[in-house]
């Protein structure tokens, strides 16, 4: 992935945090008046709603793991290479 492409996708996933952030304070005060009205129907409407929202930041929150894992395998390998490129040096300037 590029850097602008990743540079969106960490942008998209810190407003998709935000907003559930946002959301999942309303979805309290939605259970609580539920709760509080006896209407076990919109609290399991609530708690639904919370769990496909919750899955779905989940979903996101996995890319981006995934494109962090991926940086992390580039830096070891540079780093790698770098380190034999340095090994191949030493033994040249020593033989």
């Amino acid at each position: 992935m590029n850097e602008a492409d990743a540079a969106r996708m960490l942008k998209a996933f810190g407003a998709q945090v935000a907003q559930f952030m946002d959301r999942r304070r309303e979805l309290k005060m939605l259970a609580a008046n539920a709760i509080e009205g006896q209407d076990r129907t919109a609290v399991a409407a609530v708690l639904a709603q919370l769990g496909t929202e919750t899955s779905e930041l989940h979903r996101q929150w996995l890319q981006v793991t995934n494109l962090v894992l991926q940086e992390e395998r580039e830096a070891y390998s540079e780093i790698a290479r770098l380190l034999e490129q340095a090994g191949q040096a030493e033994a040249s300037s020593q033989a």
